[in-house]
């Protein structure tokens, strides 16, 4: 701890810059896990440049408890909470409870398992036997990391500036969803949800597979205006669409220092109104299918003709 760089956020050489603007040091948060029996390690703040008033000593916390507060409610700055794990299981299992982690990193021999288990984690970007490189930020889980440069910029030195006006609307609500108390739509959600990690998980290729079952579970049934599949489309969009998600892959980006691999991961969990006269579920059905999502469908009275065959 004491060998890390703290100072200037605008010098290249600073590792550990101030706490972003409008937050409050984490002393409350330190104090009381040391109360409640973890070892608190902290380096003493070095001569702060002119005008920093927001740093905070660099700080590690040992022999927490999972509940502990710490853990719970994470804390801006400086401060890294060591709670030792039995695997990679269990390590996921730590990482998905954690709220507000929009990061993390995972440090291991064997690359298969660092990559299967920065698959599995909730976070959009996941760093692998590294930390804090210059890469793209990722896409879910607010997966971006913040590092409140512009307000560093301000109050260390360079030229102020001006926000720009900003309208102030009030926002009014768009759309009122009532609970219905459908038990049958509850039990739908619930299944969805159920179905969703390891539909997610699956490789292209077997969603694929799994589209083209279902295009062959609709040919020869006899759909109606009402179903909106009386010209066959949607056992065309599941064809169109188990071909593109076996094409449908990650990419590979030059970033400094290294190579960044970006995935898509899916949404999760999607509901779809099947209106009359536009079915819009028969368009978005097989899209999300296909890239891992699970969808729960709700059709009008009569227009359920092509959910029951592929029930079948």
């Amino acid at each position: 701890l004491r060998g890390l760089r703290v100072g200037d956020p605008t010098d290249p050489k600073t590792e550990v810059g101030p706490l972003p603007p409008g937050t409050h040091p984490p002393e409350g948060v330190v104090k009381e896990a040391q109360e409640e029996g973890a070892q608190v390690f902290q380096a003493p703040l070095p001569p702060l440049p002119e005008g920093g008033h927001r740093f905070y000593p660099p700080t590690l916390i040992s022999g927490v408890a999972p509940t502990s507060r710490c853990l719970r409610e994470p804390a801006p700055g400086p401060l890294l909470v060591l709670l030792p794990v039995r695997g990679p299981s269990e390590a996921v299992a730590v990482a998905s409870a954690l709220p507000q982690t929009t990061a993390a990193a995972v440090w291991a021999q064997d690359i298969t398992v660092a990559l299967d288990t920065a698959d599995r984690l909730p976070q959009g970007l996941v760093w692998l036997n590294a930390l804090d490189l210059l890469d793209p930020s990722g896409g879910c889980a607010g997966g971006a990391v913040d590092t409140d440069l512009d307000e560093a910029l301000r109050e260390f030195g360079c030229p102020p500036w001006e926000q720009p006006p900003k309208v102030d609307e009030p926002l009014s609500p768009l759309v009122t969803v009532d609970d219905p108390g459908d038990p049958e739509l509850a039990q739908a959600v619930a299944a969805a949800r159920g179905a969703a990690p390891g539909w997610g998980r699956l490789p292209g290729a077997s969603r694929a597979r799994v589209l083209r079952e279902a295009s062959a579970a609709l040919r020869g049934g006899h759909g109606t205006p009402k179903d909106g599949d009386s010209d066959g489309s949607l056992q065309r969009a599941l064809l169109r669409w188990a071909a593109h998600v076996e094409r449908a892959g990650g990419a590979v980006q030059e970033v400094p220092g290294g190579r960044a691999l970006v995935t898509r991961r899916p949404l999760g969990v999607m509901g779809v109104a099947w209106g009359w006269p536009r079915p819009l579920a028969l368009e978005l059905l097989p899209a999300v299918l296909a890239l891992g999502n699970c969808v729960v469908v709700v059709a009008p009275p009569g227009g359920v003709g092509p959910a029951q065959q592929l029930r079948k």
